[in-house]
């Protein structure tokens, strides 16, 4: 076991992998179906990753609607009264149907908007036997199809109120996948970057233990000295489970570092990755 020192002519030093004499080196994935496994999740991820920058988008240009937009005036051409269902409560809908022309083009949507509104155009709870003369309604656009976006003005609530909801809607929703996108692609690349470039350090695992949940992830903590004497300590996830069940705490480790700093690190043995000729 290494003792808390910088001795690295300890004779209980692992020793160095000759593929790690030289940098950079060739990188190659240890697990074939990890690395299928990690590109399946991203590509699962791909569409919410894509609604959260379409949200972003909004929430920058919703300004820009409210100052810039121009006003077009829209037909209804049918409305529809329904119900849904929540946990607690039952949700009345108002749905208008509408068209107008933008740029030579004729746009076609349907949006909900609040009873008055509905009322107003023509709208009624019950079938009508006849379709009534539905009214117009205000829709605001901006920008150049296809490049263009729009919303219907008489929707219930403000402006204000729905830039307010698209903040927080947006806040939420790309926090949560910034966690996706660290794990799935920032995570994997410094530690890629560690495999080809990083420093060797001589380090222990200080402990292993199984986390929570479904998954059950293997992680390992550990403590080492780079080539200059500094100490460092880490925690990373171990993707090869019998590799963890075979590791042994106090096991003496390989450590790959970034230059001069020890964060981010990695153990080599243990790793995503490996080094070859």
């Amino acid at each position: 076991m290494i003792e808390a020192s910088s001795d690295k002519s300890s004779p209980d030093l692992p020793p160095i992998p000759p593929v790690l004499m030289y940098r950079p080196r060739k990188v190659r994935v240890r697990s074939i179906g990890s690395a299928i496994g990690m590109w399946f999740t991203r590509l699962f991820i791909l569409p919410h990753s894509i609604a959260g920058l379409v949200v972003a988008g909004i929430v920058i240009g919703w300004p820009l609607l409210v100052m810039f937009g121009t006003d077009y005036p829209a037909q209804v051409t049918h409305t529809r009264y329904y119900t849904s269902s929540g946990k607690k409560s039952t949700v009345q809908h108002f749905e208008v149907s509408y068209k107008y022309s933008v740029g030579g083009e004729v746009r076609s949507k349907s949006a909900d908007v609040d009873e008055a509104t509905f009322t107003r155009v023509g709208g009624t709870r019950k079938p009508a036997v006849e379709q009534p003369a539905y009214g117009t309604v205000t829709v605001r656009g901006i920008g150049v199809p296809p490049l263009y976006y729009d919303t219907l003005q008489e929707k219930s609530g403000s402006f204000l109120f729905a830039w307010l909801f698209m903040i927080l809607w947006a806040t939420i929703w790309n926090g949560v996948m910034c966690a996706f996108w660290y794990g799935l692609y920032i995570q994997p690349w410094r530690m890629r970057r560690l495999y080809r470039n990083g420093n060797i350090g001589f380090g222990v695992i200080t402990e292993k233990y199984l986390g929570t949940g479904k998954s059950r992830t293997a992680y390992f903590k550990y403590k080492f000295f780079t080539e200059t004497g500094l100490a460092g300590e880490g925690k990373m996830t171990v993707p090869d489970r019998k590799a963890y069940e075979a590791a042994k705490v106090g096991e003496n480790v390989i450590v790959l570092h970034r230059d001069g700093k020890t964060k981010p690190s990695v153990i080599y043995e243990y790793g995503a990755y490996r080094c070859v000729e």
